[in-house]
């Protein structure tokens, strides 16, 4: 049926059932992964506290006020990819379980857009010196990923985090891996994650990823380590089984 359309039309209609298609994805047993909606922030936020719980950056910026830190900056940035339909869920039935947020080529989070997101509990939760050091730290991080990619297009895994209680099954990683390979039907483009814990390093590079920079915060004990995954064959079609490597529960935000 697309044979007797011009070239542009043909592309135009391939690329509409591409985007379809992404509206919900699932993997090889059966349980669902598909874009967040509206409705599953609350649910996002209780998985990423779980997940990140006595997270070190946080709890260098929000002290003893670390778990209410972390759920409104977890609450601004579920909000932020979900109404930019670059959020995803794993679901076991109606049970969110994990969460993997996404920064699209071109969707730059202004202080405007942040703000009504939601950071603007931050201080309010965690006090001012919190939201200080946050801004401070994912903002010089910010900047450094700029001047390293120098402008190539790239998704950026903003977060991915699984339920603790469901850890250790390999959820993190099969929803990396899915969730990418949808976001890849439109754009085959390489992706970009910062981490703050140094041991996963090792993790990442497990999953094609290569380390491309490091960048310490300034008076901080923060370090954050700049990764890469290229796209190929393998990572941006759906992994089969033997394709999917060691478990990954907890991954870093910024």
């Amino acid at each position: 049926m697309v044979y007797g359309l011009g070239r542009r039309a043909r592309v135009a209609l391939l690329q509409t059932i591409a985007r379809s298609k992404r509206a919900h994805c699932v993997i090889e047993d059966g349980m669902p992964i598909r874009l967040l909606e509206p409705r599953d922030i609350a649910a996002a936020v209780d998985v990423l506290s779980s997940a990140f719980a006595g997270d070190p950056l946080l709890v260098w910026a929000c002290g003893a006020r670390e778990r209410a830190g972390m759920r409104a900056s977890c609450r601004m940035t579920s909000t932020l990819w979900t109404n930019a339909r670059s959020a995803y869920g794993y679901f076991e039935g109606e049970r969110l379980i994990a969460v993997a947020l996404y920064q699209k080529p071109g969707k730059q989070v202004s202080t405007w857009r942040a703000l009504r997101a939601g950071f603007w509990r931050v201080p309010l939760a965690a006090g001012p010196t919190a939201a200080a050091r946050i801004i401070k730290a994912f903002g010089h991080a910010e900047g450094y990923k700029e001047a390293l990619l120098n402008g190539a297009p790239h998704f950026y895994l903003d977060t991915l985090g699984v339920e603790r209680s469901a850890a250790g099954r390999g959820i993190g990683t099969r929803l990396l891996a899915e969730s990418l390979a949808d976001l890849r039907l439109g754009a085959p483009l390489p992706c970009f994650l910062f981490t703050h814990l140094a041991k996963n390093v090792a993790l990442y590079r497990r999953l094609g990823f290569e380390l491309i920079g490091e960048c310490p915060v300034p008076n901080s004990p923060v370090t954050f380590w700049g990764m890469r995954q290229k796209p190929s064959p393998e990572t941006s079609a759906s992994p089969s089984q033997e394709l999917i490597p060691k478990p990954l529960e907890r991954v870093d935000r910024v």
